[in-house]
Formats: C-alpha cells, sequence, structure tokens
C-alpha cells in the first residue's frame, strides 16, 4: 500500500513537470507563430499549425508527445499525428507520457 502511495505520488510529479513543459512548448508555439506572422508569412493559425508540424518532424519522441499536447491546447486537430504521437509515447516507456497522450 505504502509503494502505491509513493508510486502515485511519483506519477503527479511526472505529469506535473510535463504539464510545465507543455505550458512552455505552447509559448514557443505562440512566440514563433506571432513572429511569422508580422514577417507576413500567412495568418496567425495557419502559423500555429505550420510550426507545430515543424516541431514534430524535428523533435524526438518526448518532444513529439510535449507538442502534441501543446497543439490540443491551441485547439489544432491533430488527428493526422495521433498515431505517430502515440507510439512515441509508448517508444519513451513512460506511463505519465501515455496518460498525456490518452488525456
Amino acid at each position: 500500500m505504502q509503494n502505491e502511495g509513493r508510486s502515485a505520488n511519483a506519477m503527479l510529479t511526472t505529469l506535473g513537470h510535463l504539464y510545465r513543459e507543455v505550458r512552455a512548448m505552447s509559448r514557443r508555439v505562440h512566440r514563433q507563430s506571432v513572429m511569422r506572422t508580422r514577417d507576413g508569412v500567412g495568418d496567425y493559425a495557419g502559423n500555429v499549425s505550420a510550426v507545430v508540424n515543424a516541431i514534430l518532424d524535428q523533435g524526438d519522441a518526448h518532444y513529439r508527445v510535449v507538442c502534441f499536447a501543446a497543439a490540443a491546447e491551441f485547439g489544432i486537430p491533430m488527428h493526422h499525428q495521433s498515431e505517430r504521437c502515440r507510439q512515441a509515447a509508448i517508444h519513451t516507456g513512460s506511463s505519465a507520457m501515455r496518460v498525456v497522450v490518452v488525456k
């Protein structure tokens, strides 16, 4: 019973860290999208999608899952990337990463 409590606390701590990573990624996507829009490269929504897709193409498994969750915060339909991100979450071996993708 005590090990379950420690395990749950560890999971909550890890999820808290992941949440902060997702928020940081959302801020990064927003900044890059605003800069692209200001430079005359399309509209904001299109730039958010372009930035997210570029990050998904460049990142490792952990980074892709964090970016996928950030895209969800923006309300970007990511059905075309869902299997790729699910596989990335499995590849990390982290239960917390799998929780992020399921949510």
